[in-house]
């Protein structure tokens, strides 16, 4: 079977799909599920420490107490911004897996319309060599000698006649690479924005 995408010199589908085939987004659901676990935990963390700071305040007076709470204070705000840092890296996980599995999606289905392209250019082909068959007057005589003969330039009547029967196809494999490249743009926008998101929070709590 003929490759389309070889035959007419153009980028091949199957090279643009898998840059984003390799990937499993089953990855990116399981940072977030353990992203989604460490924001519940850190979470209850600064809930025990602002508990700890308010039953300080009502057992124990002065100054020393009050040092005391304002830390257990600051050490329980720390955990709820970094709680609130893995719940957006869970989200940001979250957004880029659905957007690598969408992709796959597509990658997937236009992958699954190359067959088709590859048999109608085969039929195309043959059907083009039958009309050029047709059309030499008779067998064993040269190009220049039909030419002479008839007027018609048999190279360029063959070379007409493949356009027309392959032209459609080659738009079709054009079209299918177009719409895998806008796919890819798609996800890679996404997946530059979700990291940006991603490297903008070092972390709160580093103990």
């Amino acid at each position: 079977m003929t490759n389309v995408f070889s035959y007419f010199g153009i980028q091949d589908l199957h090279d643009l799909a898998n840059r984003v085939l390799s990937g499993d987004p089953n990855d990116l659901y399981n940072r977030a599920k353990l992203c989604g676990k460490a924001q519940q935990q850190t979470e209850s963390t600064g809930r025990e420490l602002s508990q700890l700071a308010a039953d300080l305040g009502q057992s124990w007076q002065g100054a020393a107490a009050d040092r005391g709470q304002a830390e257990l204070k600051a050490a329980a705000d720390k955990r709820f911004k970094q709680a609130d840092q893995f719940e957006q890296s869970a989200r940001s996980f979250q957004i880029v897996g659905d957007a690598l599995r969408d992709v796959q999606q597509t990658a997937h289905h236009l992958v699954g319309l190359v067959d088709g392209l590859n048999r109608a250019l085969d039929e195309a082909l043959r059907l083009a060599g039958d009309a050029i068959d047709a059309l030499s007057p008779a067998v064993g005589l040269l190009d220049w000698g039909i030419k002479k003969l008839t007027g018609v330039d048999l190279q360029k009547k063959a070379e007409d006649i493949v356009l027309k029967f392959t032209e459609p196809i080659r738009d079709q494999a054009l079209g299918l690479d177009s719409q895998m490249e806008s796919a890819i743009r798609s996800y890679e926008a996404v997946l530059r924005e979700q990291g940006t998101v991603l490297r903008s929070m070092p972390g709160i709590v580093r103990t």
